[in-house]
């Protein structure tokens, strides 16, 4: 494999397509980065666990509650700091509701500034059971926040506690990716559909998928399923939940994504159910991809060579902390890499061909040949000739005799 042209000496990363994954030892052991000569390359592999999906809420002080019956409940929090967060998780017993939600930030006594106004929350039981006490907000760093939970001429909910989701850097290693769909079609019962997808023999582990919906509400139970192979009847299921959008008024909640551990299967089946109108199209649902780097020391134009696929290899320690270097600047580089095929033994010196005729001579050999044919015709011209010459005067010869009988 060659890197893109006019990479700079330095740390450099080639990402690991799930067609190198798969043919792999699981934990990548028997992978070897060598130079064209054979010289072994040290590298660091990156984490097959996405930074994001590791960031769990934090509990922060609730300091002060009130409420006016049938209006609101106000909790106030203190997240202890400065710290910049992307939401809050309302912890509570209670069963069976629907809320709107407002959030407020400030620093200090008397400040208030909006965060977000149209924040809802559920937890209900029908048609599909739903459980939503997140509210996810722009970032910020707002050490108190005030929370107004409208309770709409209803019974209060019991609030027992707090968190906040801390904010998490996006993970360069993430990429979109594209989707092949082979089938779309309810299954013969009608009380369910089924999308069947490819993506592609060049592709990356799936990580995420999510659903862009027309519908103003729904709620549906999801199942997916991936496989390496689209003939095997055998499909992993790698996912089973609900996916959902709730409305009330202005406010909504929703949970359209599905986060699975990266995989390097290739085809992905989605089964929905729940509902009598489709929630999929093949133009609704949107892919993201994980991939896993090798970072190395790269030198300006040296060519590398990728083996793998020994399950007998002793396995290597990976060297150096990928996560000292910058991330971002590797993979926006990687990703352009022009990669050749990696082997997975190394291969022999192939036999030379044998030479095959050039244009030229190809030429010459036709040019050669349609002499040839000319002169054999001329050949056969010539002996025709001598023939009717020859057949001429044999004919000539017998007339004559005619003549002198007669005299």
């Amino acid at each position: 494999m060659k890197l893109s042209e006019g990479l700079p000496e330095g740390p450099a990363g080639i990402p690991l397509e799930s067609a190198i994954i798969e043919k792999c030892r699981p934990d990548l052991g028997d992978l070897r980065l060598v130079t064209k000569d054979g010289t072994p390359v040290p590298f660091a592999l990156t984490s097959s666990t996405p930074e994001e999906q590791a960031a769990e809420p934090f509990p922060a002080t609730m300091y002060k509650v009130s409420s006016k019956p049938g209006k609101w409940t106000d909790v106030w929090v203190d997240k202890s700091g400065k710290i910049v967060t992307t939401g809050i998780l309302i912890r509570t017993p209670s069963k069976d509701f629907v809320r709107k939600v407002e959030i407020r930030g400030a620093d200090g006594p008397g400040e208030s500034y909006v965060i977000r106004m149209n924040g809802l929350i559920a937890d209900v039981g029908k048609p599909q059971a739903i459980k939503s006490l997140s509210v996810f907000h722009a970032e910020n760093n707002f050490r108190y926040l005030h929370i107004r939970i409208l309770d709409d001429d209803q019974s209060p909910i019991k609030v027992t506690g707090i968190s906040c989701y801390p904010s998490t850097p996006k993970n360069p290693l993430r990429r979109s990716v594209s989707l092949r769909v082979l089938e779309n079609r309810r299954d013969p019962s009608g009380r369910a559909s089924i999308l069947i997808g490819d993506l592609g023999e060049a592709r990356f582990p799936l990580e995420e998928l999510s659903i862009v919906s027309p519908l103003r509400e729904f709620a549906r139970s999801v199942t997916l399923y991936m496989n390496h192979s689209e003939t095997e009847q055998s499909w992993e299921k790698v996912y089973e939940g609900v996916l959902f959008c709730l409305k009330r008024d202005e406010s909504i909640a929703e949970s359209l994504s599905i986060r699975v551990k990266p995989l390097p299967h290739r085809y992905v089946k989605l089964v929905t159910s729940g509902g009598e109108e489709d929630l999929l199209g093949p133009d609704k649902i949107e892919l993201t991809a994980s991939a896993r780097f090798a970072i190395f020391d790269h030198v300006p134009g040296r060519e590398y060579v990728l083996y793998y696929g020994n399950p007998q290899a002793q396995a290597l320690p990976f060297t150096g902390d990928p996560t000292k270097f910058k991330l971002s600047s590797i993979a926006d580089k990687g990703w352009k890499a022009v990669m050749g095929r990696p082997q997975t033994t190394p291969q022999p010196p192939k036999p030379p061909r044998s030479v095959q005729p050039t244009q030229e001579s190809s030429s010459f050999f036709r040019t050669g040949l349609g002499i040839a044919m000319l002169l054999v015709g001329l050949l056969l011209l010539f002996v025709l000739m001598l023939k009717s010459r020859s057949a001429s005067r044999r004919e000539t010869r017998r007339a004559s005799r005619l003549m002198n009988t007669r005299v």
